[in-house]
């Protein structure tokens, strides 16, 4: 069940703390364990792995069940135009993908542009999916010059052919090519900010490292432990 604690989805998260660690060994070996599993696999079709009701998704490492006994589902608050829409998507964003790419279809026009993502009141919400686990295990092989699992080449091609993309050359493989695709892959799923600051990119023109990046602490907790320390940036 993907709404389960499994190993596996703590070996996913795993890879995740490890990838913003920059510890690129520990982050390959903990997604190459998820797939080598053989527990998971990539929907055919991307679009599949969102706005399922009722139904699990065999690319979920981890999901959460909303149902009508639970409440919305609150990306659908954020993303979807039927609830509060505040997410507007940027042309500059929609221009990022290449012809043909089917992830480009996931998006709809109603004055702004909004992702269909999260579209479902109640649904299957995937946490940690298969595909997430092939580009971790990607970006880290490329920087290790290794092939724990699979070449980063490999990886990258399977991504990108299931969203009816052509396959990328060894000449072509580059650091920046893989953070595009997993930009692309798992955008509006919670990874970007955390990308561009463990890449020490700008987030717009905001610098990584600036404090208003990081949420201060709420004062009711450090109200009741005089241990903690605020954050840089906020009295």
């Amino acid at each position: 069940m993907t709404g389960q604690a499994t190993k596996w989805a703590a070996a996913g998260i795993l890879s995740r703390v490890y990838l913003m660690q920059q510890n690129y060994a520990s982050a390959r070996d903990a997604a190459n364990r998820v797939i080598q599993s053989n527990r998971y696999a990539l929907n055919q079709n991307y679009a599949s792995s969102f706005n399922l009701v009722n139904m699990n998704s065999p690319e979920n490492i981890f999901s959460t069940q909303v149902t009508s006994q639970d409440g919305d589902n609150s990306l659908r608050t954020f993303y979807s135009i039927d609830s509060r829409g505040e997410i507007h998507i940027t042309a500059n964003h929609l221009n990022e993908y290449e012809q043909g790419d089917e992830r480009a279809n996931l998006f709809y026009e109603d004055d702004d542009f909004f992702t269909e993502k999260f579209n479902t009141i109640y649904s299957n919400v995937p946490i940690i999916r298969l595909a997430e686990m092939y580009l971790t295990r990607a970006e880290a092989n490329f920087r290790l010059n290794t092939s724990v699992g699979a070449t980063p080449l490999a990886d990258i091609n399977l991504i990108r052919n299931r969203v009816n993309l052509p396959s990328l050359t060894s000449t072509s493989l580059t650091l920046n090519a893989i953070l595009k695709e997993r930009k692309l892959e798992l955008m509006f799923e919670g990874h970007l900010l955390h990308d561009l600051k463990r890449t020490r990119r700008s987030v717009g023109a905001i610098s990584f490292n600036a404090n208003n990046l990081v949420y201060p602490i709420p004062q009711r907790e450090t109200d009741v432990n005089s241990q903690l320390v605020q954050n840089p940036g906020y009295n």
